[in-house]
């Protein structure tokens, strides 16, 4: 019976130790695209629901639009194949929109402090975001 609880015990350690590694590191935001965030709108001109995130993010899957002031048409869709449009909130870097996790395939730049519709190519087919200095 001892060994069984030491067992169970180390498994949950194990369990929170993994789940802790796991999350990625502050990936999502606020839904309040302040400035330094790179903001992913549902719907075409900056509006509908978003999704915000600072860091490079090499897949949205898993990842929700949120409820924002610019409508909330999209909220609690799959960022991941349905963004229409960009707004870069980052004073200093380029953000760029991949049509394919990990950063692949054709790829779509947004200056800093600027809006964009995504190109035919990438709208509705996103699926990864980075960051890369001006």
């Amino acid at each position: 019976m001892r060994s069984n609880r030491g067992l169970h015990v180390g498994a949950v350690a194990a369990a929170l130790v993994l789940a802790a590694g796991a999350a990625p590191a502050v990936a999502e935001g606020d839904g309040a695209c302040n400035d330094g965030d790179a903001c992913l709108y549902y719907n075409s001109n900056t509006k509908g629901a978003r999704f915000d995130h600072r860091y490079n993010v090499a897949n949205y899957a898993g990842y929700t639009f949120m409820r924002s002031p610019d409508g909330s048409s999209g909220t609690g869709v799959p960022v991941k194949n349905n963004a229409a449009s960009v707004w870069n909130n980052d004073p200093t870097h380029i953000l760029r929109i991949y049509y394919g996790s990990n950063y692949q395939g054709p790829v779509q730049e947004i200056g800093p402090k600027s809006t964009a519709n995504l190109d035919p190519a990438l709208k509705n087919n996103n699926a990864s975001g980075s960051w890369t200095a001006q």
